[in-house]
């Protein structure tokens, strides 16, 4: 489970810092109503692709990360399109779970916090 977690983080912190860059204050308020059901999706999208090797939409992600000059959380997206994570059928299942689950939506609103 820590693995699924650590993927679940990782994800997190991509869509967050990601999403942030796009965002000016105001939407980035409302945003912040829409944010856990848009996280959840991006993950569970992102998790399906890594396990079915496309990871044509990180790589999107990724170029336009380092094209801002956001380094660090570019690394993050290259350590899941490198293949440094598997992702097995029952690591998308227990993602899934996990996405959905109470403890998921704290672990998110710490991140929120950090960024």
């Amino acid at each position: 489970m820590e693995h699924v977690v650590s993927i679940a983080n990782t994800l997190t912190s991509i869509f967050s810092g990601w999403q942030s860059k796009k965002e000016d204050h105001l939407m980035a308020y409302l945003n912040t109503y829409l944010f856990f059901p848009q996280c959840e999706k991006f993950i569970i999208n992102s998790i399906n692709e890594l396990q079915s090797g496309n990871t044509k939409g990180l790589e999107r992600i990724y170029k336009e990360l380092m094209q801002q000059g956001d380094v660090t959380l570019a690394q993050s997206v290259d350590s899941l399109v490198s293949g440094k994570f598997t992702v097995s059928k029952e690591s998308c299942m227990l993602l899934e779970s996990y996405v959905k689950s109470e403890t998921f939506y704290k672990e998110v609103e710490k991140t929120l916090v950090n960024h």
